[in-house]
């Protein structure tokens, strides 16, 4: 809809009551858009990430490798 009346705006500059309204319109129209896609289950529980009840068992042995590749010097 805001395509729409920007369309009109530019190309037909219809009178000024109906380009006000063509954008209120698509205004109306991409707030219901908004509101209708956007999930909504009634817990507000943003900004908390799952916890993972087990720590990756291989992430010491990768980190200690990881400090011995880093370490090493290559010698040209």
């Amino acid at each position: 809809m805001l395509p729409l009346a920007l369309v009109l705006h530019l190309l037909i500059e219809p009178p000024a009551i109906v380009d006000h309204a063509a954008f209120v319109l698509g205004v109306l129209a991409f707030g219901a858009g908004a509101f209708l896609i956007v999930p909504w289950d009634g817990e507000d529980d943003r900004g908390e990430a799952p916890r993972d009840p087990d720590p990756a068992p291989w992430w010491p042995a990768f980190e200690r490798d990881f400090r011995a590749y880093s370490e090493r010097r290559v010698r040209v």
